[in-house]
C-alpha cells in the first residue's frame, strides 16, 4: 500500500489521507477524509467509484433513503433511465462515500461520456432530454461539506487526468452540496462556469380549494369558478384519473397523440418523437403507477380527450412533467380545465405542494406558482487540455453571439 498525505483548503484541520489498496474492491482506489469537525461514527470517509450495473441494485435502499423521495434521485428512475440511453462511449460513475463503518453517507449518480468534441464529460443519470429536475448529489443531512471536499479530492488526486469536464443541470442555485463541490474543486484548480436556468415554478398549499381560489386575482377566481361550474359541474368535461393498468396504457397513448398533435401544429418536433425517450417513460409510468409514485388524467369533452398530463409524486408533492392538449380545441381552454382539475385534486388529496418543473410559461405564475432559481454549471477539470477546450468553446461561442447581434440589428 502506498499512502500519501495533503491538507485540503479551506479547512486547516482537516486531513485528506490518499490511499491504494490493491485487496480493496477489486483494485479500486479508496481515499479517506478524516476531520475533527466530522462525528465520531464518521471520523473517516471514503470514495468508492463503481462502474457496474449491479450498484443500482445493491445500493437501492440507501440509494432511496438519501433521495429524501424526490422522484429524479431515485434508483429506478436513475437505472431505466442508464437502460435507455447508455451508449458505447458512456460508462456509469457512481461515487460512493462512506464511514469508517462502511455506513454510506454520500452517492454521486453520475456516468461518464467520451467524445471528441466534449473530451471526457461527466453528468448526472437522467440528464439530455429526460430533463430531470432537482438533481443532485445525495448525502446525509450535515455531511454536505465533509463528502463534498472527499468526492473533490478524489477527483483531483486518484481521478486525475481522467475527465475533462463536469456538466452538471438541473440543480436549485441554492443546492448546498453543489455549492460546496464546487467550491472545493475551485479551490484545487478547476475553472467555474455557472449559468441561471429556466426555473421550476412551485405551489404551497393552503388547507382548502377556497383558499387557493382566494390567492388567484379576482379576475383569475372568477374565471376558474365558472369553468368548473360551466365545464366540471354540468357535466359537459370529466375528469379521468387511470385507476388500472389498462387505463394507465390508455393514458399513456393519449399522452402521446395529444402531445405530439399539439408540438406539430405549433411547427415543432415534440418530446416523443424520440423512440428511447417514449419507451422510457412508457416503463417509468407503469412502474411508478403500480408504486403510487405516479399518476396519468386526462379531460374528455364530448366523448373525446382534450387534454392529458403526466405526473410524477413525492412524498408531499406532485410534479407535472408531462402534458399535452388537443389543438382542434383550444377554443375549450383546454390546457387551463386540465391544470385546474390537476391542482385541486392534488390538493385535496391531501398532498402540500404542486410542481410544474422547468420552464417560464405565464400561466404558471397566474396559477399562483412560486418560482425555484435553477442553475446549470459547468467545472473544467484542472488540467492544460481541459481549460484549453474551454477557452475554445467560450471563443467560438462568444463569435456565434456577436454574429447574431450584428444580424439582428440589420
Amino acid at each position: 500500500m502506498t499512502e500519501r498525505r495533503m491538507t485540503m483548503n479551506p479547512s486547516p484541520e482537516t486531513e485528506i489521507i490518499l490511499t491504494e489498496d490493491a485487496t480493496d474492491h477489486g483494485g479500486i482506489a479508496r481515499l479517506a477524509l478524516s476531520s475533527d469537525s466530522l462525528s465520531p461514527r464518521s471520523k473517516q470517509l471514503s470514495v468508492r467509484h463503481l462502474a457496474t450495473e449491479e450498484t443500482f441494485h445493491n445500493l437501492a435502499g440507501t440509494w432511496d433513503a438519501l433521495s429524501v423521495d424526490i422522484p429524479f434521485r431515485r434508483v429506478k428512475w436513475c437505472e431505466a433511465w442508464w437502460r435507455h440511453y447508455h451508449r458505447p462511449n458512456t460508462e456509469l460513475m457512481i461515487l460512493v462515500v462512506e464511514d469508517n463503518h462502511g455506513n454510506v453517507v454520500g452517492l454521486a449518480p453520475w456516468y461518464l461520456e467520451r467524445s471528441l468534441r466534449g473530451g471526457r464529460a461527466i453528468r448526472f443519470l437522467g440528464s439530455g432530454e429526460v430533463c430531470s429536475d432537482y438533481v443532485t448529489i445525495l448525502s446525509q443531512s450535515g455531511s454536505e461539506q465533509a463528502v463534498a471536499g472527499c468526492i473533490a479530492a478524489w477527483l483531483t488526486s486518484d481521478f486525475q487526468g481522467k475527465w475533462d469536464s463536469i456538466e452538471l443541470d438541473g440543480m436549485t442555485e441554492g443546492d448546498v452540496f453543489i455549492k460546496a463541490l464546487v467550491a472545493h474543486l475551485e479551490d484545487r484548480g478547476a475553472l467555474i462556469d455557472r449559468h441561471a436556468a429556466q426555473q421550476c415554478w412551485r405551489i404551497e398549499f393552503p388547507n382548502t380549494w377556497d383558499e387557493y381560489l382566494a390567492r388567484l386575482s379576482r379576475k383569475r377566481r372568477e374565471r376558474v369558478r365558472a369553468f368548473v361550474r360551466r365545464m366540471f359541474d354540468a357535466k359537459v368535461a370529466t375528469w379521468h384519473l387511470a385507476e388500472t393498468d389498462a387505463e394507465v396504457t390508455r393514458g399513456y397513448e393519449i399522452l402521446i397523440e395529444l402531445h405530439q398533435r399539439r408540438r406539430t401544429s405549433l411547427e415543432e418536433k415534440g418530446c416523443f418523437a424520440s423512440k428511447t425517450f417514449a419507451e422510457f417513460h412508457r416503463e417509468m409510468l407503469h412502474q411508478l403507477w403500480s408504486e403510487g409514485r405516479a399518476r396519468i388524467h386526462w379531460i374528455e369533452f364530448e366523448d373525446r380527450p382534450i387534454a392529458v398530463e403526466y405526473d410524477l409524486i413525492g412524498a408531499q408533492t406532485v410534479y407535472v412533467y408531462q402534458t399535452g392538449i388537443d389543438p382542434d380545441a383550444v377554443d375549450h381552454s383546454p390546457g387551463w380545465l386540465s391544470a385546474i382539475a390537476s391542482i385541486r385534486s392534488a390538493l385535496e388529496g391531501g398532498y402540500a405542494s404542486f410542481d410544474f418543473l422547468r420552464g417560464d410559461e405565464p400561466y404558471k405564475a397566474t396559477l399562483r406558482g412560486e418560482p425555484v432559481a435553477m442553475q446549470t454549471v459547468l467545472v473544467t477539470a484542472p488540467n492544460a487540455a481541459a481549460q484549453l477546450r474551454r477557452r475554445i468553446r467560450r471563443s467560438i461561442r462568444f463569435t456565434k453571439d456577436h454574429l447574431k447581434q450584428r444580424l439582428n440589428r440589420s
